[in-house]
């Protein structure tokens, strides 16, 4: 990279980024001066009058910076004596003194940079270090001491570029000579997939190829969208480095990341020498990749004349078909290439050949607007009415690039205007979906009314209401139907167009043979579009229709809080009979311009018998009167969270015998009375949180037998009763005022119980699973959990708990997670968790755990698969204790520590009691590389079931990692297993071509279907995998009789199909 010289305009910016004032400005540019003429003195008295010295310049530059640069040793030390940061530089480009220095070649700056801490490997925004920019320009000496002082051969830059990359790009043979001798790669790929060897090839730097291939640099080898070299130096120009290349063994005909061959890319350049040369050296004239492009096809591409003639001397296909199914004449006439299309008509080319699935050279030219190419076509043969791929003829061809010229042509050889392609195109509909009046005018003149139908629907898909106004004052239907029975109201309906749905109605369209209307009306409430809405009222859609989910066009719209369309429904729309409107504007209740609904009057609801679910939310309600929600008999749910309710009174809710979810959470209520809840006998659910509540009195759940869940929190409660709750499993009380919670709970089966962030201290009547964090317990009582028999979590961290009783946790049975972490636990005492057999997971982190016995642990928890003791002062260094601890521990550690502790004597067979081994609970998970490493230090593999060794085989598989699948079948797993898939149908469809040939090649059964009948031939077929396809043929016992119906239709619209012919003469549909 070049870096510009010193220059006094640069504006300078302190470190931090602020722009500096004029003064300082002017200080800046008096030391860059000093600093260009080396006067230390000068330097010295800038400094002494306040310039900063660890500004920035626009380019990133700190003076230090620019003294590197210079060379100007003196000033870099007194500069650094100053407090000058050596590390410094810009954030976007800026490049460090020592970057620069080394650039420039001043060894002597760069030791003293060093020297001074200047951290060797640091990069720019480029993420470029100091070496790479030696390594540009070729600084040998500096070189040589950045690799002694450490500097990292290997880092790449943002690019992925190596410094032997960059050495190789510039010509800098020595350089690569000094990288290559200090260990650097040399066939690392970049990001882009190039060696070294590429780029040097590519640049032509001859010297530096040479030196590569000594040095033992693959001559074929590139990754990802890269180029091997051969196709490098061809891509450059470097026909001298070709030839080297050749002479050594650089293959004529590899396939690049681009599926281009060296005879693609000479072809491209157009050098006809260089391709008589390649094509002499044994090159394919006609070969390229899945992705690639012929190179006959490239010199048409890029007007190379003399070279298309010597490649079709040599046997170039003239009517080859690209990865894009262009011929050679498709491309020559879609560029508007006229000598080119005359000599390849001369040289025979097919004038109507649409290369599978293409386009004709007509259609190219006629719809890139080539009239010239166009006419030659026409008089040499080409087929005016032929139909491509897309269904279009030449004609629409032309219409749908809106090239009128061309058209009139077509028009003249009489061609077919109404001629209606595979998908329903003629070029009246392509006129139409262009909007294009003047066309549409054009062809409605010359013949093409027959097919005014089809593109009136055409007009409609597109919203031209202009076309579809003109095409109905030419004749075409409001109400035909289309071979789909669908009339263009339907079509305005369906697409959403308003403005040509109305004027259809205003001409006579009949809304009643439109159906579905419900199902429309509720899609356009759904999508808020107000105009489609009201089209469907003019259409007399049934407004009281109720969709499948339940839902009204105006329950749906408050439901969305969506205020225009509940005005609209509302207002517009008072006459329907709909229920909601009733509760919405009549009685008194309005939804005013800010959506607000202060009251809700009594038997506001009366007429909504066939609601179940109500949301009222956010709808700033203050009082509810008696009897408001009457003759709501299925009303299972009901909303009215985020309002204004101040209490809970009796008389409002007793009617609703089915509710099940009462949803109170965000409003201010301060008071419960006790009969307010008497006639919610099926409730299930409460929410009260966030309200005013201080007290629950004796009563008010009385009649709630089957409630489950209570939300009270976020309130200030003190005291509170629960008396009747007979069914409760979830009580969330977090965030109140209580200083004791003594309800008996032991009658019920409880799952959680929040009590976080009460003023809860000491716990001595509870019965309760969950005492969430946040508390200040100190102590618990050894019958604290006597009857949670069923509890499976228990959470009691963030106290100040120091010590357990012995037989505290003895009646927790089910127990499965215990969290005790964050308290201030010194000792775990032996037979405290003895009797939890089920526990799983135990957290014991930040305590004051000193001293701890896995035996402790191990003695009866025979479920115990995790725990944590982060945090603690314990220490234990017996080995034995280490490696029963890692087991007990669900992780899977780095391989560095799996390999110390096996160093050390850790067992690599030892299991837990539900004989969980290493090897067994890493094999779904770890590296490979682990895997190995536990197997050759003798884990036993047969520790896993044939069951195991097929269930994880095939979750490999369909990780495709392979070398674990490998090692899985070494050591037994079958491959031929059926788990809704076999393995080979699930590498198949994920297009895992390495892993469907592993399988194959471990016996896998080419024929052997998953559970959805398929087999991975079928599979592949389907899915248009060609490379496994063709693999799969080529298998001897593969039968095809079995994907007859993926055969057929994957052999008609391949480009392959020679390929096929060829295999399928050679196999039996009977075998």
């Amino acid at each position: 990279m070049f870096f510009p010289d010193l220059s006094l305009s640069h504006i300078p910016r302190r470190s931090s980024g602020f722009n500096l004032g004029a003064s300082a400005i002017i200080d800046w540019n008096k030391l860059l001066q000093s600093i260009k003429k080396d006067d230390v003195n000068f330097v010295q008295k800038c400094l002494d009058n306040g310039a900063d010295v660890n500004s920035i310049d626009a380019n990133g530059r700190t003076p230090l910076a620019h003294a590197a640069l210079k060379g100007l040793e003196d000033v870099v030390k007194h500069l650094i004596e100053k407090g000058a940061n050596v590390c410094q530089c810009g954030e976007t480009g800026g490049f460090t003194p020592l970057a620069l220095a080394s650039y420039a070649g001043y060894v002597e700056i760069v030791k003293i940079l060093i020297e001074n801490k200047a951290y060797i490997n640091q990069t720019n925004a480029y993420g470029q270090t100091a070496l790479v920019s030696a390594a540009k320009n070729g600084q040998n000496e500096v070189i040589q001491y950045l690799i002694e002082q450490g500097a990292d051969i290997y880092k790449v830059d943002k690019n992925g570029k190596t410094p032997l990359w960059w050495a190789a790009r510039n010509n800098h043979p020595e350089t690569v000579e000094i990288i290559i001798k200090a260990g650097a790669d040399l066939n690392k790929t970049e990001e882009d997939g190039s060696t070294p060897l590429a780029i040097a090839s590519e640049e032509g730097n001859l010297d530096i190829v040479k030196l590569l291939m000594k040095q033992g640099a693959d001559v074929h080898k590139f990754e990802k969208k890269g180029r091997p070299p051969l196709s490098a130096a061809l891509f450059g120009g470097r026909y001298e480095t070709v030839k080297f290349l050749l002479e050594n063994g650089a293959d004529l005909n590899c396939l690049d990341g681009n599926g281009k061959t060296p005879l693609a890319y000479a072809a491209s350049c157009g050098d006809a020498n260089i391709i008589e040369f390649l094509i002499k050296q044994g090159a394919d004239v006609c070969k390229f990749g899945a992705n690639g492009t012929p190179p006959l096809h490239l010199t048409i591409l890029h007007d190379h004349l003399e070279a298309a003639k010597v490649l079709l001397a040599r046997g170039a296909n003239i009517n080859a078909v690209d990865f894009q199914r262009y011929t050679p004449l498709a491309i020559a006439s879609e560029k508007g290439k006229l000598d080119l299309v005359k000599f390849l008509i001369k040289m025979s080319a097919d004038v109507c050949n649409f290369g599978k699935n293409g386009k004709s050279p007509l259609h190219c030219a006629a719809i890139a607007g080539h009239l010239d190419v166009v006419e030659y076509l026409i008089s040499s043969g080409a087929n005016v009415d032929e139909i491509d791929v897309t269904g279009c003829t030449p004609l629409a061809s032309a219409v749908f690039g809106k090239h009128i010229p061309i058209i009139k042509r077509f028009i003249m050889e009489k061609v077919d205007v109404c001629k209606v392609g595979r998908k329903g195109k003629t070029p009246l509909s392509a006129a139409t979906q262009n909007g294009d009046l003047e066309i549409v005018t054009f062809l409605l003149n010359n013949g093409a009314q027959n097919t005014i139908q089809s593109a009136l629907q055409e007009a409609i898909l597109h919203k031209h209401l202009d076309i579809v106004k003109f095409l109905n004052e030419k004749g075409a239907l409001v109400n035909e139907t289309d071979k789909n029975g669908r009339t263009p109201l339907a079509a305005a309906v369906d697409t959403g167009a308003a403005d040509i749905a109305r004027y259809l109605i205003n001409n006579g369209a009949s809304v009643q043979i439109f159906e579905n209307k419900i199902f429309y009306l509720m899609k356009y409430v759904k999508d808020k579009n107000l105009d489609m809405l009201k089209v469907l009222v003019e259409m007399e859609a049934n407004l009281d229709a109720v969709d499948d989910d339940g839902y009204t066009a105006l329950t749906k719209s408050v439901e969305m809080e969506d205020f225009e369309l509940v005005k609209f429904l509302v207002e517009d729309c008072a006459s329907w009979n709909l229920d909601l409107a009733v509760f919405l504007k009549s009685r008194g209740t309005k939804l005013n311009s800010f959506g607000v609904i202060s009251t809700i009057p009594s038997m506001a609801l009366s007429n909504l018998t066939f609601i179940t679910r109500l949301y009222l939310s956010q709808l700033h309600i203050k009082t509810i009167q008696p009897r408001a929600f009457g003759n709501l008999p299925r009303l299972t749910e009901l909303h009215l969270d985020n309002n204004e309710l101040s209490e809970l009174s009796s008389k409002i809710y007793n009617s609703l015998s089915s509710l099940v979810i009462l949803n109170l959470a965000n409003n201010k209520i301060h008071r419960i009375e006790k009969n307010a809840l008497t006639g919610l006998v099926s409730l299930i659910e409460i929410y009260l949180a966030n309200n005013n509540l201080s007290k629950i009195e004796d009563g008010v759940f009385e009649t709630q037998k089957h409630l489950k869940y209570l939300d009270l929190s976020d309130n200030s409660l003190g005291e509170l009763s629960l008396e009747g709750l007979t069914s409760l499993d979830t009580l969330i009380l977090r965030g109140n005022s209580l200083n004791r919670f003594d309800v008996d709970l032991s009658h019920l089966e409880m799952k959680v119980l929040d009590l976080s962030s009460n003023r809860l201290t000491v716990v001595d009547f509870a019965h309760y699973p969950n005492v969430d964090r946040h508390n200040n317990i100190t102590k618990i009582d050894l019958n604290l959990f006597r009857d949670l028999t069923s509890v499976t979590f228990l959470n009691l961290s963030h106290n100040k708990i120091e010590e357990f009783q012995f037989g505290t946790f003895d009646s927790l049975k089910g127990l499965e997670i215990l969290d005790i972490s964050n308290n201030r636990l010194i000792d775990l005492h032996q037979y405290v968790f003895n009797a939890l057999s089920n526990l799983s997971s135990l957290y014991f982190d930040n305590n004051q755990i000193s001293s701890f016995d896995v035996k402790d642990l191990t003695g009866h928890l025979q479920s115990l698969e995790f725990v944590s003791l982060d945090n603690n002062p314990w220490k234990c260094k017996d080995l034995v204790k280490i490696e029963q601890t890692l087991k007990i521990m669900n992780v899977v550690v780095a391989e560095d520590i799996v390999k110390y502790l096996v160093e050390e004597g850790a067992d690599v067979n030892w299991s837990f009691r539900n004989g969980c081994t290493p090897l067994k609970k890493s094999i779904s998970t770890a590296t490979v590389d682990i895997l190995k490493y536990l197997i050759n230090n003798g884990a036993d593999i047969n520790v896993l079931s044939p069951t195991d060794k097929n269930a994880i085989l095939m979750k490999h598989v369909k990780k495709k990692n392979l070398e674990i699948v490998k090692m899985l079948i070494d050591f037994g797993a079958d491959v031929n297993v059926v788990l809704d898939y076999t393995p080979l149908t699930k590498a198949t469809e994920l297009e895992d071509f390495e892993m469907v040939k592993c399988l194959l090649e471990h016996g896998a059964k080419i024929n052997l279907p998953g559970r959805n009948g398929k087999i991975p031939l079928a599979i592949a077929l389907s899915n248009n995998y060609f490379q496994i396809v063709k693999y799969l043929m080529q298998c001897c016992n593969v039968n095809v009789s079995l994907a007859k119906i993926e055969i057929e239709a994957y052999a008609e619209s391949n480009e392959d199909f020679d390929f096929f012919l060829k295999t399928l003469k050679k196999k039996s549909f009977d075998s």
